[in-house]
């Protein structure tokens, strides 16, 4: 007998599959990941908020793509990444993990800007 349980996108109840999602919300991350990556195939140096102005795919789900590794940020090797916040070097993302940390808390202190950094374009992995 298989599990009963709710769909983690719209809620709707389903036998258990391992992603946690049923069949109908899975083909449309799949036919949402199919546009984003053909846009890309077109537009390889597209920012995030563009890709998903462009194929209204919400940014959360197109960075979900990101996160799982099935789409990559397009850098350069030499070039340095510095949070948008304070400007410290960072690894990836847009901001140092305690400026993450501070906009995530919500926290009413008026952060310092500097120069925003140049933002990274993005590429499908070709899956």
């Amino acid at each position: 007998m298989s599990t009963v349980v709710r769909c983690q996108e719209c809620g709707g109840l389903f036998s258990f599959l391992p992603r946690g999602v049923c069949a109908d919300c899975l083909d449309q991350i799949e036919r949402d990941f199919q546009t984003v990556r053909d846009y890309l195939r077109e537009n390889p140096k597209a920012l995030v908020f563009q890709v998903a102005e462009a194929t209204e795919v919400d940014e959360a789900r197109i960075q979900g793509f990101i996160d799982d590794g099935r789409i990559e940020l397009a850098a350069s090797g030499s070039q340095e990444l510095s949070c948008e916040v304070c400007g410290a070097t960072i690894a990836g993302g847009r901001h140092c993990e305690p400026c993450r940390r501070r906009l995530i808390a919500g926290l009413n202190q008026p952060l310092q800007t500097t120069a925003p950094a140049p933002r990274l374009g993005m590429h499908s992995r070709g899956r």
